[in-house]
């Protein structure tokens, strides 16, 4: 098993966002020792990153677009505004 590679019930337990699990996981399937199976977790969890690590990659990140709550926020208010020029 490459260092990369983690079983698949383990990549299951790391979507589901218990990565401790997938951790227990990756050491009962391999027989690595602690550190080796944080590892081979983690660089799995780097190559195939989940969307809410992604997001919380992008909320770090300077000059990130804003939520879709504000978006939709000002969507609304824009055609508020739009509608209300045109129909008064």
């Amino acid at each position: 098993m490459t260092p990369t590679t983690i079983p698949p019930h383990a990549q299951v337990a790391l979507h589901e966002g218990r990565k401790l699990e997938a951790v227990r996981r990756t050491r009962e399937a391999t027989g690595l020792g602690l550190q080796e199976a944080m590892a081979a977790v983690e660089a799995w969890e780097a190559e195939h990153p989940t969307p809410e690590a992604l997001y919380r990659q992008d909320a770090r990140e300077p000059g990130v677009a804003p939520s879709r709550l504000v978006a939709s926020v000002v969507a609304v208010l824009v055609l508020g505004l739009v509608a209300w020029v045109f129909l008064a």
